[in-house]
């Protein structure tokens, strides 16, 4: 519970200060992600985001790559969580821009299906289209076909958006398809529902009726 982890911080601080003065600053690091990740757990935005700040200079000092994006990515979470939009967006850049640097397919995913939801929220819905047909293309070289089908969602809604109907239409029915395969009914009700709006602004009532209804 969240007393278990605020009662670790003591600890962790304690361990980090040592490794600090032992000069081991990649451990000291690790230590520093750790009090972050505590202070997320005990919903604390801001002693979290100060803490994945430590971090991420310790992780630059010493290069590591990875100990950097992960909390370049926390450095975004926060600054989310506390409404500080802009700068959540430029850190999930630059920690996309990590991930990418050292091949982490997995990091990349989910970066970008997160910049994805930013840009769709501002209604930059072509920045959104961007950032979802590259995490599609990371899905199907990982066979992550729950991720998959989430993102083909993503995908079809943002290009209904665009007015896109026929494309929307045509990844809207494929997502369906996908989310059924794999069990994954929330995700499979959510494609028939945009698709039945997508069918509906095409001028095919009948249709749309029948993919709504599908979606209940």
């Amino acid at each position: 519970g969240l007393g278990r982890h605020a009662e670790a911080l003591p600890s962790l601080r304690e361990a980090a200060e040592l490794f600090g003065r032992l000069e081991d600053h990649e451990s000291e690091g690790l230590m520093w992600s750790r009090i972050a990740t505590a202070h997320e757990r005990c919903t604390q935005p801001v002693e979290a985001h100060a803490a994945w700040e430590t971090a991420r200079t310790l992780a630059a000092r010493v290069r590591n790559l990875k100990g950097e994006a992960a909390a370049l990515e926390g450095i975004a979470r926060t600054a989310r969580q506390q409404g500080m939009r802009s700068t959540a967006i430029l850190r999930y850049e630059e920690a996309l821009a990590r991930a990418v640097e050292i091949a982490d397919q997995r990091a990349e995913l989910s970066l970008r299906n997160t910049l994805g939801i930013l840009r769709w929220e501002e209604c930059r819905y072509q920045d959104a289209l961007h950032q979802y047909e590259a995490a599609l293309r990371l899905c199907r070289e990982l066979g992550d076909t729950v991720h998959e089908g989430l993102v083909l969602n993503s995908l079809g809604a943002t290009l209904q958006r665009l007015r896109r109907f026929d494309e929307a239409r045509t990844v809207l029915e494929d997502a369906a398809q996908l989310n059924a395969v794999t069990g994954e009914r929330r995700l499979e009700a959510h494609s028939l529902a945009v698709l039945g709006e997508v069918l509906l602004a095409s001028g095919r009532a009948r249709e749309a009726r029948s993919s709504i209804e599908a979606s209940l």
